[in-house]
């Protein structure tokens, strides 16, 4: 079963209904904040486009907004009443966004309904809850849920647009659509117009995303894209049975895990090869062993990924997971007390992705695991755009500590430090619709900003040593 992503993110159905949501998760935040004058000084400035850092600077606030950013060389204090907050040296970069995040997700049985197997999962509100207030702790102060029950998505969205909850900004998919039954995580569709009613549906429940699934054909798949297109939606998938290719060329918006896993994108003489491992969960990683990254297959998709601006969401992290599931780093990780007791001993018990591995099993992952690597530099290094996503609340990945690793990982993939921030705040923005917004550190933008006691671009690691979060102008937690 893939513990694959659930549903994600950004646009209300109806035109009207989407600039309404558009507006309450943005403008009305702002025009609820104090006009108290704030100004964050001594702070070393990452913009989050991968320049420079702009040493020294004052950065002034007013509405939960960024007025102006100046060198502290030619920075007075001509508001007395101005609140003073000294980042004594500390680097302020872009609230991070995760853009894999399923915030309700519960944990996972299976269940025998006329003698076939079926897997289910326990959402819930609760676990909603503490996962957006972990993101907002770990400074992640927008993200994309990109699939999971569609009212308790919809719902935490709005409870974080109404103040109810603490957390990140929202967007939000609904049910996963697939051909498949996954209880309480996929909606199954079986024909042309159940996808079309289904897209619907979730429309008008308040979802922004789409997220298309595993086992759909091209045509369902290119049917599923044009209804939520007609809606305003975007859409997102989690793919094999159509190629990235096509779906590229269907009009896909994005695309999640960095694996393609389709055989069609393999040497022909490897098909059989790959088929015969599929009844293995290591058959997820037999892809990158097998696949030519220099065959017109996969440039072919890379030039279609770029052309028609689809961005891949990697969730390096959850696959990292699996990898290295025998390893303390993830079993024993000290924050997996923010992943909730009832997910950790699901995860620990019956839940995982490398559920029945041999030490040989591990062994092979961790031998292919430069291949993923490879694959990914390859994609950022012809152009296509990348976003930083955890796939957060599948096995041993916790809400907010895990988009850390994911930029480690993304650096340990030989990706410079300066641009897995820019995957992480600009890129992440732009998968949003909200680059006006957020996602870099620029007068007239929000004030969603995380200050570290480090320099980011000289250790990676770095992002983990937060010193406070901000979010509409205010200090998280305050």
């Amino acid at each position: 079963m893939k513990y694959k992503a659930i549903i994600f993110t950004v646009k209300i159905c109806v035109c009207l209904l989407s600039f309404a949501v558009r507006s309450t998760a943005m403008d009305e935040p702002a025009r609820k904040a104090k006009d108290d004058v704030l100004v964050i000084t001594n702070a070393h400035v990452i913009v989050g486009d991968a320049s420079d850092v702009k040493q020294n600077q004052a950065v002034t606030i007013s509405a939960g907004r960024i007025l102006k950013i100046q060198s502290m060389r030619n920075f007075v204090r001509t508001n007395t009443e101005a609140k003073i907050l000294d980042a004594q040296g500390g680097y302020l970069i872009p609230g991070l966004i995760d853009t894999h995040v399923h915030t309700a997700v519960g944990p996972v049985a299976l269940k025998i309904e006329e003698g076939i197997p079926v897997p289910s999962q326990a959402p819930s509100h609760a676990i909603a809850d503490y996962t957006m207030a972990s993101l907002l702790k770990y400074g992640v102060t927008a993200a994309r849920d990109p699939g999971g029950k569609t009212e308790i998505t919809v719902a935490t969205k709005l409870k974080q647009q109404a103040g109810e909850i603490s957390g990140p900004m929202l967007q939000v998919a609904g049910e996963v659509i697939d051909t498949t039954v996954f209880e309480n995580l996929t909606t199954a569709v079986k024909d042309l117009q159940t996808m079309k009613d289904e897209v619907n549906r979730q429309a008008d429940a308040g979802v922004d995303w789409i997220k298309l699934y595993n086992t759909l054909p091209e045509e369902m798949l290119g049917a599923g894209i044009e209804a939520a297109h007609a809606r305003n939606l975007k859409v997102t998938g989690h793919l094999q049975a159509t190629t990235w290719t096509d779906a590229a060329e269907l009009g896909i918006d994005s695309i999640v895990h960095i694996i393609p896993a389709s055989a069609e994108l393999l040497p022909a003489a490897k098909r059989d090869e790959y088929h015969d491992a599929s009844m293995k969960t290591t058959s997820i990683l037999k892809w990158f062993e097998l696949a030519d990254f220099n065959s017109p297959a996969i440039k072919q998709m890379i030039d279609t990924l770029k052309q028609n601006n689809v961005s891949i969401d990697p969730t390096l992290v959850f696959f990292h997971a699996m990898t290295y599931g025998n390893d303390d780093r993830y079993i024993k990780n000290p924050a997996l007390v923010d992943a909730g007791t009832e997910l950790v001993d699901n995860w620990t018990n019956f839940f995982n992705a490398n559920l029945g591995w041999t030490s040989e099993d591990f062994d092979y992952a961790k031998s292919v695991w430069p291949r993923v690597q490879e694959f990914t530099k390859l994609l950022f290094d012809r152009g296509v755009t990348l976003t930083a996503g955890t796939d957060a609340n599948n096995p041993w990945v916790v809400p907010g500590e895990s988009l850390h690793t994911e930029l480690e990982l993304l650096v340990a993939a030989g990706i410079k430090p300066r641009d897995a921030i820019t995957i992480a705040t600009k890129n992440g923005a732009a998968l949003l619709g909200l680059s006006d917004q957020i996602g870099t550190v620029e007068a007239g933008k929000r004030a969603d900003l995380v200050l570290l006691k480090d320099n980011p671009y000289a250790d990676i690691r770095a992002t983990r040593g937060i010193l406070w979060v901000m979010q509409n102008g205010h200090l998280a937690g305050q």
